[in-house]
């Protein structure tokens, strides 16, 4: 009995090897809002849990490989029994570049972020003097406020969960550095994304 030529097994394989390929979507542009919550570290201290919020535009290629640029806005907080108060907020411009193990509904993906951060920062601490007793008495308040633009990058990863061919919701967590000030930004949040 003669064996099969490669070509007649490369003809005959062809339409299953075909079959076999799991269909990609085309890219397509989205639009994203993200809201997230996270505590917020200067290079001295906690500054305070706080929110962020913000949006953008994306871009996905073959499901896979996605980029995307945000603003967000933040404000955090923290005060102490003792009267010091610090306050940050600001904003920070991102760009992120994201992997995406699978193309189903649930898409886990680790994503790399750079961008710039514009961080006003105000300590607030209590003036105090020797009152009656012995006891401190509280005469004014010492106010110290900086304005710093820093870089930042970082990285992150979630799930992206595909509730329409349109719309998916990604629950994520990352965390972002700045330099030369050595902000440091960990957060969990949600991202809302719709493509057209």
């Amino acid at each position: 009995m003669r064996a099969p030529s490669p070509l007649v097994i490369a003809l005959c394989l062809l339409p299953s090897l075909a079959a076999a390929q799991t269909p990609v979507e085309q890219g397509r542009p989205e639009v994203l809002g993200t809201v997230s919550v996270g505590n917020l570290w200067d290079d001295e201290s906690l500054l305070g849990l706080g929110l962020a919020g913000g949006g953008g535009i994306g871009y996905r290629w073959h499901e896979r490989v996605g980029i995307e640029g945000r603003v967000e806005w933040f404000s955090h907080q923290r005060t102490f029994l003792s009267g010091v108060r610090f306050d940050a907020e600001g904003a920070r411009i991102l760009g992120q570049v994201a992997y995406y193990w699978s193309n189903g509904k649930a898409q886990p993906f680790a994503s790399g972020t750079v961008g710039a951060i514009r961080v006003t920062q105000t300590n607030e601490s209590p003036v105090l003097e020797p009152g009656a007793g012995g006891l401190p008495n509280r005469i004014g308040t010492d106010i110290h406020t900086t304005r710093v633009t820093d870089f930042v990058w970082g990285g992150g990863g979630g799930v992206r969960i595909k509730l329409t061919d349109r719309f998916a919701l990604r629950p994520e967590a990352g965390i972002l550095v700045s330099v030369p000030h050595n902000f440091i930004d960990i957060r969990f949040g949600v991202t809302a994304a719709v493509s057209w």
